[in-house]
């Protein structure tokens, strides 16, 4: 029987020759081009696959991901070894936004599981990348886009693969699956969609219709269009045979408005749809000037760039954000007027090198550096303020592109301006004046929603809580001059010594609250002892003062395995009753600590009876 797919199907809807020479007359081995974003993609998918596979989560570890991923590279279609790098730096930056925006410890009901459904006169075949189980029935594929369209929810609704996936999944177990997911890796964001038991039952007819076509054409009548000059049968094609035609079809004087505005209209949709994107993460500043980047590329259509911040203090400009581009890069200082984009962000304009190898403004890192073949850089204003410069690589300069391009990177350049002042007003509002680390209100916050993701994911965390042991003392003997200093080298060293995702924070006065996400006790001892050990060695230095401090540590940990809390249960006053219990636990840690002598970590027991808090320790 016909074994029909969803790239069959698609291929036949956007143009029946190519389906036969493709799939009839079988003629990919010969005509069919190696494309390096498929490569890339494949790679991703198998990536992933292997990740999920993974029984140890231990294991599921980014630097494994990164690891598998060169594993299971595929070297096919890349025209140099330039391009290869181009593409593998994408593909890590996409595996590196996945790994942070899920939950990557999920044991995956399935993975990579093929499916060959009969109808009544073919095989519905293709593969699963992932099902997850939630509850007793509750199925959610999953499916890795690599592509750089950003799929909007109406298209996710109508999706031809997920639907294909979703009539395979139902016919092959008897379960109709609660959602569909589309995981965007390039965007590090994700789509879910669901299909109806009726609207499968009318998509399994529709299916079974067009496979009866696709049966009984003995034509394969070609559909042209522009794109056909860049299909790999173009050679053999009758309707690219006619080249001239087509490309008399695409040189009308109206035909070449219309496709002007086509393609103007698309720019302007692309670029609303950066703006939602970029309004959306004004609370999560380094998240925001990723998307920035993204969006930049995405509108001109580049694979390269990074996205650079202005210190107003120092009038520096340094990497913030890239794509595509090597570690080295993130070294790059520029001061106002030096290089291409301290030129940008000098006169406030775009500056575009087309031949920055032989460009005198072009600022080298050394001279093994290879630089671009053409920057375009672009100053992000607000109010008469440059905030930062995004710098676009390696983009052909055509005359159509500065006079269209151009524009539309200037509005996304404006719109960017505006969100990183507002995320610069909004981390003013959250962080301490002195310590640079969160305000107490915003622990509270934070806290509540680490309760909830630790309930919602089965994860476990640790809320440490510290304090500076005899700080009135030190307050009296040297002055608050020398308490202002000790309270702003206690907050580096604490954020030095921590991760990343561990979220560090003011509680009030001398007192300091972290959470530590996805942590045990026994992975939160060794840097709370490293916080511990780093504050005791530090000489607090004021003119010919020197002081040396140290500190008491309270841990609790809350493991939703043990508070046997039911998912559907989870609710705000649950979420506070929990923030109560876990703060008043660390908090019982912390004054034993200072009961027991100070400089020193305790665990909290559940079996202790909570002691008296003398506010003088």
């Amino acid at each position: 029987m016909l074994e029909i797919s969803h790239n069959k199907l698609a291929m036949y809807q956007t143009c029946p020759r190519k389906y036969k020479y493709h799939f009839v007359d079988e003629l990919h081995h010969q005509y069919a081009k190696d494309r390096p974003y498929l490569s890339m993609g494949d790679s991703i998918h198998r990536a992933l696959n292997a990740f999920y596979s993974l029984a140890d989560t231990s294991k599921r570890t980014l630097s494994n991901m990164h690891l598998l991923l060169r594993k299971y590279w595929k070297r096919d279609g890349y025209s140099s070894t330039a391009e290869e790098k181009d593409y593998g730096n994408i593909a890590l930056d996409m595996l590196t936004k996945y790994y942070i925006n899920n939950d990557c410890k999920k044991i995956p009901y399935l993975i990579e599981e093929y499916f060959q459904v009969p109808f009544n006169t073919f095989f519905l075949t293709g593969k699963l990348d992932r099902v997850d189980r939630e509850g007793d029935d509750k199925y959610t594929i999953i499916y890795y886009k690599t592509g750089k369209t950003r799929m909007q929810q109406a298209d996710a609704d109508t999706d031809l693969q997920m639907s294909i996936y979703a009539l395979a999944f139902l016919e092959k177990f008897g379960l109709l699956p609660h959602s569909l997911e589309f995981h965007m890796l390039r965007y590090g964001d994700k789509i879910i969609t669901r299909r109806t038991e009726k609207y499968l039952n009318h998509f399994s007819r529709k299916i079974q219709e067009l496979v009866g076509v696709i049966s009984g054409d003995g034509v394969f009548k070609p559909t042209p269009n522009p794109y056909c000059l860049y299909c790999d049968y173009a050679i053999i094609c009758p309707a690219v045979g006619m080249k001239e035609e087509l490309q008399t079809q695409t040189s009308t004087p109206g035909r070449q408005q219309e496709m002007q505005f086509e393609k103007v209209l698309g720019t302007v949709v692309s670029l609303n749809q950066s703006a939602q994107s970029i309004n959306r993460l004004v609370i999560d500043k380094d998240k925001l000037l990723e998307v920035i980047l993204e969006q930049f590329l995405r509108i001109s259509g580049a694979v390269k760039g990074e996205l650079m911040i202005m210190n107003e203090t120092t009038g520096v400009l340094s990497v913030a954000s890239m794509i595509g581009l090597g570690e080295e890069k993130r070294k790059l200082r520029l001061k106002v007027g030096e290089g291409v984009a301290g030129m940008a962000a000098q006169n406030g304009e775009i500056i575009i090198s087309d031949n920055p190898a032989a460009d005198p403004r072009f600022k080298s890192m050394g001279e093994d550096e290879i630089r671009p073949k053409s920057l375009i850089c672009i100053p992000l204003i607000s109010k008469e303020r440059v905030l930062g410069v995004v710098n676009i690589e390696d983009l052909p300069l055509s005359e159509d592109f500065l006079v269209r391009t151009t524009t539309f990177l200037s509005i996304l350049a404006t719109q960017s301006a505006i969100a990183i002042e507002n995320a610069n007003l909004y981390e003013l509002a959250i962080t301490d004046g002195l310590t640079k680390l969160y305000i107490h209100r915003f622990f509270k916050q934070r806290l509540g929603e680490e309760i909830e993701r630790s309930f919602r994911y089965n994860v476990p965390f640790v809320l440490m809580m510290m304090d500076i042991d005899n700080f009135k003392n030190l307050n009296d003997t040297y002055g608050h001059r020398v308490g202002d200093i000790v309270l702003s080298e206690t907050a580096k060293i604490l954020k030095n010594s921590l991760r990343a995702v561990d979220f560090v924070s003011r509680y009030g006065g001398e007192e300091f609250a972290i959470i530590l996400p996805q942590s045990t006790i026994a992975d939160a001892l060794i840097p709370s002892d490293r916080i511990r050990s780093n504050i005791e060695e530090k000489v607090f230095e004021l003119e010919d003062i020197r002081a040396r401090i140290t500190i008491s540590i309270g841990l609790s940990e809350l493991i939703p395995e043990r508070e046997k809390i039911i998912r559907k249960n989870i609710n705000p006053a649950l979420i506070e009753k929990y923030k109560a219990k876990t703060i008043d636990e660390a908090d019982e840690a912390l004054y034993k600590a200072k009961r027991e002598g100070k400089n020193r970590i305790v665990v909290y027991d559940r079996l202790w009876k909570p002691g008296k808090k003398d506010e003088n320790l």
